[in-house]
């Protein structure tokens, strides 16, 4: 930064509520800022002038500065890990302009860069393969983190530094005590069970953290799906899903190898107990089958061609909690996988862009989404629920009986008013997500829970 933070001190939480709204509202009218903010037009005239000051905002027509900082995001996952480089304008940086700041040895290596024709000027993240051998793992995260940090460090001693890197964020499956900074427990990651932040960095990269005065925060993979996706509400070229980004009570479903729940009630982000929300997959769940089809079949000869279930209930147990829960019988029931790696084999986005061909597993899984969109519309009563992840992106089938899903397993008084709306189909949405994690924890709120309700 031009002043850089950890020698002055940051500006109020307010000021960087009201940069909020300037970056969402995408306006200097201090008027419409004093309406979407709620602060009052004096105080939101002050704010601005102190930002000003600070160089957040341009001299002449006080938009935003998005180069004033960046914050590094990561998503770990079963399959991939996604490592987003995101600007104070929530927007991630192009590889093409990653390869310029001198991270071209992790471009070259990543999986992005073995397609054919990549197009660096379009994609703007880094995806490396996952593991579930922890030193493997660990020795990708570390190097991920080094690449950037060694290259904030380069540009931080120059006298305009073209990586001013303020934040990091880490999101991971499972459940994460973001307190302790701590993976308590991760079913589909098991090598991470109750590891520490600090267990899975090496010296050189806590020495860099330390010398160049940046934190990372660790949030689970729904919730920072969840903060992605209720930010990009507000610059939805729709108009429809633009009027949904005001809206207070907005849950969000992350569907990638397990199911995670995230979303905020009253405008603020919902995080349980020690940060444990929205374990919406382990839920106990009617069993569904290509048994109970051909039970419930009144046309004889469809019910002859229904197929028998490959993997008996007794199969069907999730490891993880040793129930029959909405999770583990998706994997069993409709995708037939006796276990993660032939669950991942068959979730692959090329085969499940063909997946609605399969007639009675398709159904098996409408079925299960019904009794899960039900199952939340009736707890939750929310607004708006969002669904993403690579189900939802690559069968688009799905949304064609999105509506009579909803209508046949919610209560009419709050099935009716709840909006369902696919996310925004980014590949990095979560990797963006724990970026956008990393800044809130900074600066916007620093001492409360985030909320999107007006001060």
């Amino acid at each position: 930064m031009a002043e850089k933070e950890k020698q002055e001190a940051l500006l109020s939480e307010n000021n960087y509520r009201l940069l909020d709204e300037i970056r969402r509202q995408q306006t200097a009218d201090k008027t419409k800022l004093s309406e979407a903010s709620g602060f009052s037009w004096p105080t939101v005239s002050r704010l601005c002038e102190e930002l000003r000051n600070r160089n957040y905002l341009a001299k002449d027509d006080l938009s935003l500065l998005p180069t004033v900082g960046y914050m590094l995001g990561i998503a770990v996952g079963t399959r991939e890990i996604k490592v987003s480089l995101v600007d104070f304008a929530f927007q991630p940086v192009p590889r093409k302009r990653l390869r310029e700041l001198g991270l071209g040895s992790l471009l070259d290596r990543d999986l992005l860069s073995a397609r054919k024709e990549p197009k660096e000027a379009e994609e703007d993240y880094i995806c490396l393969n996952s593991s579930q051998d922890l030193e493997k793992l660990a020795e990708t995260l570390n190097n991920v983190l080094l690449a950037f940090l060694q290259t904030a460090r380069a540009s931080e001693d120059t006298s305009n530094p073209a990586l001013p890197l303020v934040g990091i964020g880490i999101a991971f499956p499972g459940a994460v005590d973001t307190q302790k900074k701590q993976i308590c427990a991760c079913p589909n990651i098991p090598c991470l069970n109750e590891k520490n932040l600090d267990s899975l960095l090496c010296a050189d990269v806590r020495t860099l953290l330390e010398s160049l005065d940046v934190r990372v925060e660790l949030c689970h993979n729904a919730e920072a799906g969840f903060l992605h996706e209720k930010e990009q509400l507000f610059h939805a070229t729709d108009p429809v899903r633009r009027s949904l980004a005001e809206s207070q009570n907005i849950l969000c479903v992350y569907h990638g190898t397990g199911i995670g729940l995230s979303g905020c009630m009253a405008g603020r982000l919902l995080r349980g107990n020690n940060g444990f929300f929205g374990e919406i997959g382990h839920i106990l769940s009617p069993d569904f089958s290509l048994q109970r089809l051909k039970s419930e079949c009144t046309d004889q000869a469809q019910a002859a061609a229904i197929p028998e279930d490959k993997i008996p209930l007794s199969g069907c147990r999730c490891p993880f909690c040793q129930k029959t829960c909405l999770e583990s019988l998706i994997r069993a029931r409709v995708f037939e996988s006796e276990n993660l790696e032939v669950f991942k084999q068959k979730t692959d986005r090329e085969r499940l862009h063909t997946f609605a061909q399969n007639e009675w597993n398709f159904k098996l899984l409408k079925q299960y989404i019904g009794f899960m969109v039900g199952t939340i519309i009736n707890l939750f009563n929310p607004e708006v629920l969002i669904l993403t992840g690579r189900l939802y992106d690559c069968v688009p089938e799905i949304w064609n009986s999105m509506n009579i899903l909803k209508s046949g397993n919610s209560l009419s008084y709050s099935g009716s008013r709840c909006t369902i709306i696919p996310g925004s189909k980014r590949d990095n949405s979560v990797a963006v997500g724990a970026a956008i994690s990393a800044y809130y924890h900074k600066y916007s709120y620093r001492t409360e829970e985030i909320n999107w309700a007006k001060h």
